[in-house]
This record gives structure tokens, C-alpha cells and sequence, in this order.
């Protein structure tokens, strides 16, 4: 059995762990889907997708270094 690794920070995760991100990146891409979900409930937004929401979030000048790892990776996986 081969051991996963997180493919933001490249630490390992436990062999029953299915996700792409250890638990501090994990945390930090359920925020990131927690507030997706809260702007597409906005009638503004609420046709805006995933990729276009991850953009947003990307050129932001001040989004914090470990928030904008998964971002980016997220938009390059989308």
C-alpha cells in the first residue's frame, strides 16, 4: 500500500484518508467551499461557479500564503 501524501505540503496522511489535503489544508478548503456555498446563496451570485469563485479568491492581494496554496491548486485540478 502506497502512503498518500498531501499535495499542497507533501506530508503524509493516514492510509484511510481518501481526501487530496492533510488536515491543516483540508480545513482551509472546507472554509473555502463554506464560503462558496454562502456566496452562491446570494441572489447577486448565485450563478457564479467554482472556477470563477476560486479567480476571485486568487487575485486578492490579500489572501493568506497557506489559503492561496489550495486555491491555486484547486484552479488548476477545475
Amino acid at each position: 500500500m502506497s502512503k498518500r501524501t498531501c499535495l499542497i505540503c507533501q506530508n503524509s496522511m493516514p492510509p484511510a484518508d481518501s481526501g487530496r489535503y492533510c488536515y491543516l489544508h483540508r480545513q482551509l478548503y472546507d472554509s473555502l467551499t463554506a464560503e462558496y456555498a454562502a456566496v452562491k446563496e446570494t441572489s447577486k451570485r448565485s450563478n457564479i461557479s467554482w472556477k470563477q469563485f476560486l479567480s476571485e479568491k486568487y487575485s486578492d492581494p490579500s489572501l493568506p500564503k497557506e489559503l492561496g496554496n489550495v486555491v491555486k491548486l484547486e484552479l488548476e485540478i477545475s
